[in-house]
């Protein structure tokens, strides 16, 4: 059984409203995950983990260039039932972060 049975067609409907498409399968394993810009260095990906009670993590990430000291990260953690004000929530950071370079970290 699916672990994302309880939220599927929320994401779906989601999905569809926002003119995206889930990827549901990496490496064998069950996901679901979106990616803005997926053919850019800059690529920004959200990912929803398996509810668990009632409760939802949605990830948004961003290692622009492959460089993991600009990498950002952010989560959004709901209850089930406000998943999808969430998911806009990250979609709109994952936006915006898809149309702006992260500042570099500073020198050691």
């Amino acid at each position: 059984m699916s672990g994302y049975r309880s939220i599927d067609s929320t994401l779906l409907f989601w999905a569809m409203k926002n003119d995206l498409t889930w990827s549901t399968e990496y490496q064998d394993a069950e996901v679901r995950t979106i990616f803005l810009n997926p053919d850019s260095r800059s690529r920004v990906q959200i990912w929803v983990d398996p509810p668990v009670l009632g409760v939802a993590v949605i990830n948004v990430w961003q290692v622009p260039r492959g460089i993991s000291r600009l990498a950002r990260r952010r989560r959004f953690i709901c209850f089930t039932a406000l998943l999808q004000t969430n998911l806009d929530k990250a979609l709109e950071l994952a936006q915006a972060w898809a149309s702006t370079e992260p500042a570099a970290a500073p020198a050691d």
